[in-house]
């Protein structure tokens, strides 16, 4: 019997219900993580709270610890472009930022202003390219500056009015270890009788971002 036709057929095509629900768990797990590595607000958990992580939003509006944050340019509320881009990338540079594997994150409308100008503009020489790889998942496409080529993401979670040029060789996602559990465990809710089928995937994880000169935002987008 062919696999797509089983359900059709009577039969069950899910052969384990426990690894069908926990793989579709950490599918929208995967989601969840992506929205708060822009936009968590840190918590210690000394509040009774859960711990959270410090979102890249919450981390560049902190100034890193220090008053400002250095590699930082506005776009004067007016619509992403190729200045603004070329701008952040400037003072990147000027900060001693390596520039290893810089990339471009911004919300959907943002990459259709940004694309529709450099359209705009006729010069060949600045364009968009087709996406070319993936990088720990995330599929990349490249826009051609003064600096190089960078890579550019279109990404909904982005915080509103921003854009970040974050250099990916230079953030890690970290795992705490829960000793004798490990860094990504499934467990009981509970110890009654409803334990057997009651469970929930348990994980503490954070975003190590680097420098903060490595990485630059441009604020003031619409």
């Amino acid at each position: 019997m062919e696999s797509g036709t089983a359900a059709f057929e009577g039969s069950n095509p899910v052969n384990d219900e426990m690894a069908f629900q926990v793989e579709e768990l950490l599918s929208k797990i995967a989601r969840e993580v992506e929205y708060e590595f822009f936009n968590a607000t840190f918590n210690d958990g000394t509040d009774g709270n859960p711990r959270e992580m410090r979102g890249i939003d919450e981390w560049v509006a902190s100034g890193n610890g220090s008053s400002t944050f250095d590699n930082q340019v506005s776009s004067a509320d007016t619509a992403l472009d190729f200045d603004a881009v070329a701008e952040i990338l400037k003072a990147m540079y000027d900060n001693g930022a390596p520039m290893q594997n810089p990339v471009l994150f911004a919300r959907p409308g943002s990459i259709l202003d940004l694309n529709q100008g450099l359209a705009a503009s006729g010069n060949a020489q600045m364009a968009v390219l087709p996406r070319d790889r993936n990088v720990a998942g995330v599929d990349i496409d490249s826009i051609i500056t003064p600096f190089g080529n960078i890579g550019l993401v279109v990404n909904e979670f982005v915080p509103a009015s921003k854009a970040f040029v974050l250099d990916l060789s230079y953030l890690d996602v970290c795992f705490l270890n829960i000793p004798g559990k490990g860094a990504v465990f499934v467990e009981d809710t509970d110890n009654d009788d409803a334990a057997a089928i009651s469970k929930r995937v348990y994980m503490e994880i954070g975003l190590d971002k680097g420098p903060a000169e490595y990485h630059g935002v441009i604020t003031g987008v619409i």
